[in-house]
């Protein structure tokens, strides 16, 4: 039983040494589709992280209307750094799913 584990762990790490001789593997294929699944989280976090700009713009004008100008120059620059994220999170899935 420990040698048939074993010979497929030898095996798993030749073929992640040299990946050519798997290219039409379905196994390379399904680790494709997971590593991309797994990457779209940080558009999740984007998401969260907008949110949070936002609902923090509207309690800070609520709290100093005054500087309501100056507070949407802050959130829309917030905005664009978690969009930043979620966009390099999309670029590294496309990557792992058509790239590799």
């Amino acid at each position: 039983m420990a040698k048939h584990i074993f010979d497929k762990y030898k095996m798993a790490v030749q073929l992640c040494l040299n990946p050519s001789k798997i290219k039409n593997c379905k196994m390379l294929q399904a680790s494709k589709f997971v590593a991309a699944g797994l990457s779209t989280i940080s558009i999740l976090g984007s998401g969260v992280g907008i949110g949070v700009v936002f609902g923090s713009l509207i309690l800070a004008i609520a709290r100093n209307p005054y500087l309501q100008r100056e507070l949407f120059l802050y959130a829309i620059l917030g905005f664009a750094l978690c969009e930043a994220i979620a966009l390099f999170g999309l670029m590294v899935t496309f990557l792992i799913l058509f790239g590799f």
